[in-house]
């Protein structure tokens, strides 16, 4: 083929036909080209814009999602406390126990027998305890909120301990006692009451 030809076409039709002849598979090839060099770099760099769904979807709070851990000293508070201040006669103390929750959120208390005591004193002599009385007797779970109380009662027949966690025949005399309860090895401050008659 003559050179010259490609450069200034011969024929009988017009030039800027042989020229629109030749431009348009040139065209599609450049854009066969382009179209495989996209999808080979794996399309746009632009991340796609996230749905309306996704995009206001709440994340989930903290308090719902980690497990509510178990109460800790610091956290506790320890209270003895007595349904009266003078017993005359033969009325029995009641002796209460209370464990609150004196933080500002939820923990997991292990609430049993074992894990409390209460003990009555009259100056340095340890009149009465249950200390070693609770058996195997099951420990309850519970969930306490901020500021939530725990009470657990007993009354108290007015003898001091005699071995194996019994009674003593020997009845407690007259006079002022302090009682204290201990729970998971924390100690109250003392409930003062007194026995007349």
């Amino acid at each position: 083929m003559d050179p010259r030809a490609i450069v200034h076409p011969v024929g009988p039709l017009s030039p800027r036909v042989y020229w629109a002849r030749r431009m348009i598979p040139l065209a599609l090839l450049i854009l066969v080209i382009a179209l495989i060099a996209v999808s080979c770099s794996g399309g746009s760099s632009t991340p796609p814009a996230r749905s309306a769904a996704a995009a206001h979807t709440p994340s989930p709070h903290p308090s719902t999602t980690a497990a509510i851990a178990a109460c800790t000293r610091v956290q506790l508070t320890v209270a003895a406390s007595t349904d009266a201040t003078t017993y005359p006669g033969s009325t029995l103390p009641h002796l209460t126990a209370t464990v609150r929750n004196a933080s500002s959120r939820p923990c997991r208390f292990a609430d049993g027998p074992a894990n409390r005591s209460f003990a009555i004193y009259s100056g340095v002599d340890q009149v009465w305890t249950d200390v070693g009385c609770a058996g195997s007797q099951a420990v309850v779970t519970r969930t306490m909120t901020a500021g939530a109380s725990v009470r657990h009662t007993l009354i108290w027949s007015r003898h001091r301990s005699g071995p194996h966690c019994t009674a003593s025949s020997q009845s407690a005399a007259p006079g002022t006692y302090r009682l204290y309860v201990t729970v998971r090895g924390q100690r109250s401050a003392a409930a003062i009451f007194h026995l007349t008659g």
